[in-house]
């Protein structure tokens, strides 16, 4: 079997085809792993980049495509299975001999900023150089990503920092999961062949999941051979539109569910599997949502409840989970937003309640687990880890710090919340909800340093705390800040003679000062400097620390004088969108991201809960 990896730009495909070679020599299989651009590399003996500069996009394209035919008819007949890493460019159709699988990260939306792309073949440059760097990878998203989905039979999508090798992905590529639960909601596009159907369908039913079958996705035609397809005792039909939930209950058989809207009227001779709700009457409250579904039970106590509404803050997603729990054999908990913010929630309630949604790719809403995130969640799980901040889509925090608290039983989510819910709340929702230690991004560190009772030295230095644990003996949370450790490893480049300026950084403003005595220090929102000595980094810095995140940039669409230009770039961020990375760009400097920074931390983060952590705790 050929299957072509495809992809966005920096998803990891390249890193992953080395991983799925390691899965299958460590299993004693064979594997031909294969790279397209190393290929065209060996064919043209170009760079890719050079290919690009002296002939244009168009011919790269064409010498892609001729490649991968010539790949593909020298390994059509190899015994072993081949994989083939592909350019995010690649153009279709593909090869009727090839499969693809889509590779995403849950950050392929937020777009990327290339400043080195490492690559051993050169790189490639800019495709748009007229636009922002941002702009360009963005300006190209939305049609890759529909080729993407038209193309593949399968999606993996890889949790961000997790580009090492793991036993769940190992169990993906060789077909060795089992018991994995959930319910995976089939999309349209996999019926556009009954030989693509098959093929999805012939992997996932060992996996021990259920399909979900949406009548408001699929035609009749799809649900027909979805039903001829799928054991009945693996299907949850969901009945959306109304019209023909007749005839679809009817061609059911035992084992099968089926989940009825409580929206709608429910005529007395139908005995649903589930009664679902997914929107408040006016002005009710979760809890009332869910005392409505009770009610409208009342005469059928084995229907399962699925309470699927709006949860707008922490207080009401406490509200919904306690509502849960007084049956949870009968009823389950799905919060829904906009952004997807309330998946970890999911999660959390893995094993516990009985209906539960995952998704490999795109899914049919955004707070549904991915798969490889759910299969590293262990069964009702009591207690967990979390890193908290605004945002956290991009952490590594749950990758990092994974095998610590596995050791301990803990999951670790990625737990997005602002400076006003915290104020509100929040923080005490999550502890009722099983938080126990946490890592605390900006904006939120000062709100951590004010709700920790218990403080170490350095917090107490400089009233900022990125490290929590709840002190089960003393009811409390203590804090502790590890950014001294962090940044130590971040300035190693730093010449004490260098003339520096801090542009942005609020949230780290007193210990930046405390090492950098001598540096300015810039408002990243007003452009004006912050009080503090006169330096001749006031107009020529060779250093410039990044301290502002994309969506604050965004919000104040500032960039320092033209008239800088520094050569080395110091970003405390170390998401690949960071407005760090393009002002590096603008002005030709050496890029340093913030990765040194946050692994340094969690290191010192793990040594500060090894001194927390009590066996009652």
């Amino acid at each position: 079997m050929i299957t072509l990896l495809v992809g966005h730009r920096g998803t990891g495909k390249s890193s992953l085809l080395e991983r799925i070679a390691s899965y299958y020599r460590d299993a004693g299989r064979g594997i031909r792993a294969l790279d397209l651009d190393r290929a065209i590399v060996e064919a043209e003996k170009l760079p890719i980049g050079a290919i690009f500069s002296m002939r244009g996009e168009a011919e790269f394209r064409s010498l892609e495509r001729s490649a991968l035919a010539r790949l593909i008819d020298e390994h059509r007949a190899a015994a072993e299975d081949v994989f083939i890493a592909t350019g995010a460019g690649l153009e279709g159709p593909p090869p009727p001999e090839a499969r693809c699988l889509w590779v995403r990260r849950p950050s392929d939306p937020l777009g990327r900023v290339f400043v080195d792309s490492g690559e051993p073949d050169g790189g490639r440059p800019r495709l748009d150089p007229e636009k922002a760097p941002l702009e360009e990878y963005l300006g190209r998203y939305g049609e890759r990503q529909k080729r993407y989905r038209q193309w593949s039979e399968d999606v993996l999508t890889v949790p961000e920092g997790f580009g090492f090798p793991n036993p769940w992905e190992r169990g993906f590529f060789l077909n060795t999961l089992a018991e994995v639960g959930g319910i995976l909601t089939l999309p349209p596009e996999l019926f556009e062949s009954e030989a693509r159907l098959r093929a999805y369908l012939a992997r996932r039913l060992a996996w021990g999941v259920r399909f979900e079958l949406r009548d408001d996705l699929l035609g009749a035609e799809e649900l027909k051979l979805a039903l001829a397809r799928i054991p009945h005792d693996r299907i949850l039909l969901s009945l959306r539109k109304g019209a023909s939930h007749k005839g679809a209950i009817t061609s059911l058989k035992p084992g099968a569910l089926w989940d009825w809207p409580a929206e709608w009227a429910l005529p007395s001779t139908l005995r649903p599997s589930i009664l679902s709700l997914h929107e408040r009457e006016g002005g009710t409250s979760v809890l009332e949502a869910g005392r409505r579904l009770e009610r409208l039970s009342s005469k059928n106590p084995k229907t399962l409840l699925k309470l699927a509404v709006e949860a707008r803050d922490f207080d009401e997603l406490l509200e919904g989970h306690r509502w849960a729990m007084e049956n949870p054999g009968t009823r389950s908990f799905l919060p829904r937003s906009t952004s997807g913010r309330w998946a970890w929630y999911r999660m959390l309630n893995k094993g516990r309640f009985k209906i539960n949604f995952v998704r490999e790719g795109e899914g049919s809403a955004p707070d549904q687990p991915y798969l490889l995130e759910w299969l590293r969640t262990p069964d009702r799980t009591a207690t967990f880890a979390a890193i908290l901040g605004n945002p956290v889509l991009q952490s590594h925090t749950p990758a990092e710090q994974l095998d610590y608290f596995a050791s301990r039983g803990m999951p670790v989510f990625a737990v997005a919340l602002t400076e006003d819910e915290w104020d509100n709340g929040a923080l005490e929702a999550l502890h009722a909800l099983g938080l126990r230690a946490a890592a605390v991004t900006s904006p939120l560190k000062l709100n951590a340093s004010r709700s920790a009772k218990v403080r170490t030295p350095e917090a107490e230095r400089f009233q900022s705390v990125n490290t929590l644990h709840w002190n089960e003996p003393a009811r409390c949370w203590s804090g502790h800040n590890t950014d001294l450790d962090g940044l130590r490893a971040l300035f190693e480049p730093l010449r004490p003679e260098s003339q520096v300026a801090v542009w942005g950084a609020q949230g780290t403003l007193p210990l930046l000062k405390s090492m950098l005595p001598c540096a300015a220090f810039y408002s990243a929102r007003s452009g004006e400097k912050r009080p503090g000595p006169e330096t001749t980094a006031d107009s020529s810095p060779e250093v410039v620390v990044w301290g502002i995140g994309r969506s604050r940039q965004a919000d104040s669409k500032r960039w320092p004088p033209e008239s800088w230009r520094p050569s080395l770039i110091i970003d405390l961020n170390y998401s690949e969108d960071s407005p760090g990375r393009e002002y590096a760009m603008r002005t030709g400097a050496r890029y340093v991201s913030g990765m040194a920074m946050f692994r340094k931390q969690a290191e010192a983060q793990r040594r500060y809960w090894d001194t927390q952590f009590t066996p009652s705790s």
